[in-house]
């Protein structure tokens, strides 16, 4: 999962080594005493959401029906090379750890 910080003067999410520009759809921090419209965007708690419906005081992380999150993680990608053999370092000199 990707973390972001809210840009106020772009208005962009910017992830590391990346960034999303969500245009005028993205609000801002969700405020419950603000009306949403279908297709804004909002932040809390560290997700983003997409309003599904007009709708004022429904908090995205309990109203499915008003909120849909939106999924940020992109496609798997390649397998990375074998690590290798690790150790346990235990202080001792003794080889066998024992």
């Amino acid at each position: 999962m990707y973390q972001f910080k809210l840009n106020p003067i772009t208005r962009q999410l910017n992830l590391v080594k990346d960034a999303i520009d969500l245009g005028s759809a993205f609000q801002g921090v969700y405020d419950n005493a603000t009306s949403y419209v279908l297709s804004d965007v909002v932040a809390k708690d560290g997700k983003l959401y997409v309003c599904l419906q007009t709708g004022t005081n429904h908090d995205p992380s309990s109203s499915p029906t008003y909120w849909d999150e939106l999924d940020l993680q992109g496609p798997m990608g390649p397998s990375g090379a074998d690590g290798g053999a690790w150790f346990h370092v235990s202080g001792t000199s003794d080889p066998n750890n024992t």
